[in-house]
């Protein structure tokens, strides 16, 4: 028996070396909320800043997936929009390059406060795209919400504007009404406390 059983331990052995990962090197935008949700929209207004500041600088999360490499590789994002205008409105103002030994960088868009964005939102669309360095395989990822139950991974969209676009957190239409801008000035002029 004893001699049987080391004969199976003997032959039921086999040494194995796990596969190490082969898949193509993906990438896609991973901009989080701070409960871990994943975002495809960016909406800011300048509103809320001092009448002083004459930009703000977005960022984009690019994330990597795959294995990470000793040179600097390029992501092709693909960036444009139906009403603004690139170095009138808005500059691109980080390389869309991923460093080396790394597996994600922030994609900085400078917005610019322009007389427009008083009375017009503008939109600025990203768009990653495969090139020789990355595949663009991871498409969505479930967002819990059953109105929209996929959030894009490939396509984040940039919104922003020089007027209230919601109202604001203590807005109660039970007392004042539904929102609109004009009435949110109108009531800072007569109670400039609120």
């Amino acid at each position: 028996i004893l001699l049987s059983g080391l004969f199976l331990m003997c032959i039921s052995c086999d040494e194995r070396v796990p596969d190490l990962y082969d898949a193509p090197d993906g990438i896609y935008f991973n901009n989080r909320a701070s409960d871990n949700t994943l975002l495809d929209t960016m909406v800011m207004t300048f509103v809320y800043e001092p009448d002083s500041v004459e930009y703000a600088d977005i960022p984009v999360m690019v994330q990597s997936i795959g294995r990470q490499t000793d040179t600097d590789r390029v992501v092709d994002i693909n960036v444009h929009s139906p009403n603004a205008v690139e170095g009138v409105d808005y500059e691109l103002i980080t390389a869309p390059v991923l460093p080396a030994n790394t597996s994600s960088f922030i994609y900085y868009v400078r917005v610019k406060k322009t007389s427009e964005l008083e009375t017009e939102k503008k939109t600025i669309y990203l768009e990653l795209r495969s090139n020789e360095y990355f595949q663009t395989f991871l498409q969505q990822e479930e967002s819990g919400d059953s109105q929209n139950p996929y959030t894009d991974m490939l396509h984040y969209r940039i919104e922003y504007s020089n007027f209230f676009i919601i109202a604001p957190e203590g807005w109660r239409e039970e007392y004042v009404g539904l929102f609109s801008e004009r009435k949110l000035r109108l009531l800072w002029s007569r109670y400039p406390f609120i």
